[in-house]
Order: C-alpha cells, then structure tokens, then sequence
C-alpha cells in the first residue's frame, strides 16, 4: 500500500483538513497527527479544538478509508501553558474518536517513563519538536511502513536538505542568556518562545 505524507510546518489542522481535501482519490487508512500549533494558538479553547477535529475527521470520511487514526499530541517542555492546552486538546480527541467511530493513538505512554518524565532523546533541544528518535518512535507508533530506499530510517529522505545546527534562528546555548531582547523563532514552525 502507498502511503502519502502530507506534512505542514507551522500548519494547524484546518491546513490538514484542506490538505486532505484537495487530494483527488481514496485511502485506506488516513492517519492524522496534527494540533499542536493549534494549542499554541492564544486563543485555543476546546469548543474551538473540538469543531475543528470533528470537521477534519469529516474530510477524512469523505476519502472512504476503511480506517482513520488520530494520533495524540506528543508532549512538549517548552511551556507550561501550551502542554495544560495539550492535554485538554487530547482529551477532547479521546472523546471525538469513541463518537465518531475512529481509532485513537495515545502517544503519551511512548514518549514517557513511568514517572511521567519524556525519554531521553526524543525532544530537540528546544523541547517543542520532536528529534530524530522521538520522529522515529512516532512512526512506528503510527504503524507506517517505510520503504526500502529509507532503510527503514523515516528520517533518511529529508536529511540532505535539513538545515545544520539548532532549529532556533536565535541560537542560544543552554544556560546562557540571548543578548537579543526579542523571542526565538522556530525555523520549522515559526512558532515563537
């Protein structure tokens, strides 16, 4: 089976919903992984969380996939306050999937020892983005099949033209205070710390 990846940086999931939209052809299995920077939104409530989910699933129903994943948030370090929005959003998930008939992922039990703290390794240094193993760990979490050229590696593909160093445009070492006077700004996302 093909397996079509959609990735929007800085996206939030009504992106996801038009991307899933405009593709001219049915599926399988849709798998969604997205609300992160919805969280990270100021003004994120879960009325508003939750009637974005629940069109995206729509979207999703309307490619006739015999099964339609939603994948939990991982957890971030970086806030606080976009993590307590996390969990709400996850919690509003949990409830959407047991209505509308999907299966739900609960990344959370991967991503974390048993005293709540996140693995080692699974976080960028900036504590939003996911590394190399924690995007791995998700993968196979989501149950995706690589294909051979990967080398069973899902982070081969895009290595070449990855930028080198810290994702921060503002690179600050640990420890140390940033001379600037204005936030980081994440390459990926944009998101801003």
């Amino acid at each position: 089976m093909d397996t079509l990846v959609i990735c929007k940086p800085g996206g939030n999931i009504k992106d996801a919903k038009g991307a899933i939209a405009s593709i001219d052809r049915n599926f399988k299995r849709v798998v969604c992984c997205v609300g992160a920077n919805d969280c990270a939104n100021e003004n994120f409530s879960a009325d508003s969380f939750t009637a974005e989910m629940k069109s995206l699933i729509d979207a999703a129903k309307e490619k006739n996939p015999d099964k339609i994943v939603i994948s939990s948030i991982p957890l971030r370090l970086d806030s606080v306050d976009a993590q307590g929005k996390i969990d709400i959003a996850n919690a509003c998930t949990t409830s959407i999937g047991e209505s509308a008939g999907v299966d739900l992922l609960s990344n959370g039990p991967t991503f974390t020892l048993s005293d709540g703290s996140v693995i080692d390794g699974y976080l960028h240094a900036d504590g939003l983005h996911l590394s190399h193993k924690g995007s791995k760990k998700l993968i196979a979490n989501l149950q995706i099949v690589m294909k051979d050229q990967y080398n069973g590696d899902p982070c081969n593909a895009s290595k070449s033209g990855r930028r080198r160093g810290a994702p921060y445009q503002n690179r600050v070492r640990p420890n140390e205070q940033s001379p600037r006077k204005h936030q980081h700004r994440c390459w990926n996302c944009g998101e801003q710390n």
